[in-house]
């Protein structure tokens, strides 16, 4: 039996991010470190290099998606929904967002952002890079669709949902013009989120 959300057309933006789990090292012998285990011990380090210089490696351990609007988009893609993208995704062909482009049928408006996620075992230091979520605007939204398709995209959905509020400087203009040039094309009883 399909949950109710699989029977919903949701459409998700706008940012984006590839997200890179890191473990700061401690010590290395070898191949082997003995990494970072919490963030008091790392701020500590930190601290102790005031006046002076350090160098803290990071060890990759994995890349992700990211991003508010790619992790939201995904889950109820799981969940069955027929959902579509806008977002700063750069080139999905090429990067780590392929996948997530073709299961919801994205439309990339710029590059992504970077986060290197620096995990402890009581907390995670998030890292970012957000030259590019500086750019995202109705400008670079209209660059890669036109008013009426973005018109049919939010009229095609149940529910729409603009996310990241905090890392998109530009958001507060982006919803004054979905407010103002693109819901009153639409029918009444959409979800805005």
């Amino acid at each position: 039996m399909e949950s109710a959300i699989g029977q919903k057309h949701i459409l998700v933006g706008f940012d984006g991010f590839i997200d890179t789990i890191v473990h700061a090292v401690k010590s290395r012998v070898g191949q082997n470190y003995e990494r970072i285990n919490t963030i008091t011990e790392f701020g500590q380090r930190i601290i102790s290099a005031a006046g002076k210089s350090t160098n803290i490696e990071l060890v990759p351990q994995m890349r992700a998606i990211g991003g508010n609007g790619p992790l939201l988009a995904s889950a109820l893609d799981k969940l069955g929904a027929k959902v579509r993208y806008i977002g700063t995704l750069g080139n999905c062909e090429d990067n780590i967002f392929k996948d997530f482009a073709k299961s919801t049928s994205a439309i990339s408006i710029g590059d992504y952002g970077e986060t290197r996620a620096i995990e402890f075992i009581d907390g995670k230091i998030l890292l970012g890079e957000m030259v590019d979520m500086q750019r995202m605007d109705i400008e670079s939204i209209l660059s890669k669709i036109s008013l009426s398709e973005l018109v049919d995209l939010v009229e095609d959905s149940d529910a729409f949902a603009i996310t990241n509020w905090t890392m998109l400087p530009h958001m507060t203009e982006v919803v004054r013009f979905f407010l103002s040039d693109v819901l009153p094309h639409c029918s009444l009883g959409k979800v805005f989120f």
